[in-house]
């Protein structure tokens, strides 16, 4: 396998470092020390060469770096042939209750829209892969940093969904090597209420405590069907 990595922010660096030295990054803007990076931005559709001699697509941009659907489409009609890895959001699940792959994703948020409009083009090819990650922590990232001291924080009763990077990471490339085709849901299979959750996370790290409301709605509890892949590992 050659990777070609989109890009090296904080997922793709992670992957990039489980993969072997034939594995390579883009950056849109800085050059990141220590990785073999080139420069790509996929507004300006000028592909390097090296794209073509890659085998994967590793795709993590988030919405808000794509001008617009037809770059994303135009791209991946160019490297059509590759197989792609697709990483997705547990956001294009816009409704409630336990939702898992076979339910149909039906986002409400303008980047789940976008983000469920990419998967059903990647999807085009049954032997790629789409991921939907719950939210990203790492060791110096995460959640409960920027909720910390904040008022009136929505949805204090329902269930958080996470996973951390160096998982996503992880199942990615164990998605690769199996064979798996379609869509996985990665996320941790713990899922505390986000309000006792925050403030414990927060009261552990000498933070400030964030406060809620309780909207009395369900939320969402996003699982796998899956069971090879299924993360229970205990939330920091």
């Amino acid at each position: 396998m050659k990777l070609c990595i989109l890009a090296l922010g904080r997922l793709g660096k992670k992957v990039y470092q489980l993969t072997s030295e034939k594995s390579f990054g883009t950056y849109t803007h800085e050059e990141k020390k220590g990785y073999d990076c080139l420069r790509f931005d996929i507004n300006q559709q000028d592909i390097p060469h090296r794209f073509f001699d890659a085998t994967h697509i590793f795709f993590n941009l988030p919405p808000s770096k794509i001008e617009s659907f037809e770059n994303f489409a135009s791209l991946f009609y160019k490297l059509k042939d590759k197989h792609w890895i697709f990483i997705s959001s547990t956001s294009v699940y816009g409704q409630s209750g336990e939702l898992h792959e076979d339910h149909i994703a039906i986002p409400k948020t303008e980047n789940g829209k976008f983000l469920k409009k990419c998967e059903e083009l990647i999807l085009e090819n049954d032997r790629n892969i789409v991921i939907r990650p719950a939210g990203l922590y790492d060791e110096t990232n995460h959640p409960g940093q920027y909720l910390a001291g904040r008022e009136n924080i929505s949805g204090g009763d329902q269930p958080i969904n996470l996973i951390s990077r160096d998982e996503v990471a992880q199942l990615t490339l164990d998605c690769v090597q199996a064979g798996f085709k379609g869509i996985l849901n990665a996320v941790n299979t713990h899922h505390p209420l986000k309000e006792s959750y925050y403030q414990e996370y927060c009261r552990r790290h000498g933070l400030d405590l964030p406060h809620f409301i309780s909207e009395g709605e369900p939320g969402k509890t996003v699982i796998t069907k899956y069971e090879q892949y299924k993360i229970d590992t205990q939330l920091p």
